[in-house]
């Protein structure tokens, strides 16, 4: 099995911590113990020489800490300004692994591998019936505007699975914002068979990017 040069850095979120993110007077959901508690694996180089947690850490701690925060509250705003190494003992326990062995190479390993499976599934099936197009196929582009594109910035040229229904997403591509198709107002396209997948995606798209806008507002 692939050895993977990396040492991970297991993240045990404390009081401190679960107290910041439920210090936030909005609906949002809260943090309980047993969740904030829950491990983050972070991957980092290894050294020719064997590392202490502190020397790890010693590099890595602003890191992990932006990323920690990151995860609850997106906006730097919302985060405590003076972030210390003391500050970030006290709000996580940190300890670390020197052997990392991939046991499922040939699985999406990153954001970046999965984004890839899912262009290929843009690409070559059908957003709403899931069929595959044929070599000599032309399918048809179903477009949407996407009237917030500040909150989907990171999606940019990347694919975007979309809740439709209750048991239903369907897979786009956010065009990239300078692209001829953003300028179009084509900011979000999905690939069908014809008209009759196209119909559903025209009445259900609209107010599902309105739910989100809604979602990503109470809970940045």
């Amino acid at each position: 099995m692939p050895f993977l040069y990396r040492l991970a850095v297991t993240i045990n979120r404390k009081q401190p911590y679960i107290d910041w993110a439920n210090s936030f007077a909005d609906d949002g959901p809260r943090l309980t113990a047993e969740l904030g508690r829950r491990d983050a694996i972070y991957l980092v180089p290894a050294a020719e020489h064997e590392q202490t947690l502190d020397e790890v850490l010693a590099v890595w701690w602003q890191d992990i800490f932006e990323e920690e925060l990151a995860g609850w509250m997106r906006f730097e705003q919302d985060w405590p300004s003076a972030r210390t190494r003391e500050m970030f003992d006290a709000w996580f326990e940190a300890t670390i692994t020197d052997s990392v062995v991939d046991l499922a190479p040939e699985e999406p390993l990153t954001d970046d591998d999965m984004d890839a499976l899912d262009l290929d599934a843009v690409v070559g099936t059908c957003a709403w019936c899931g069929r595959e197009f044929g070599d000599e196929e032309a399918p048809r582009a179903e477009a949407f505007r996407i009237d917030r594109r500040d909150v989907l910035q990171e999606r940019e040229g990347r694919p975007m699975t979309l809740l439709v229904e209750q048991d239903r997403v369907v897979t786009g591509l956010v065009t990239a914002r300078e692209s001829e198709a953003a300028r179009r107002g084509d900011d979000l396209v999905f690939r069908v068979c014809n008209r009759d997948c196209a119909q559903p995606l025209k009445k259900l798209v609209p107010p599902a990017l309105r739910q989100l806008y809604d979602m990503l507002d109470r809970h940045p």
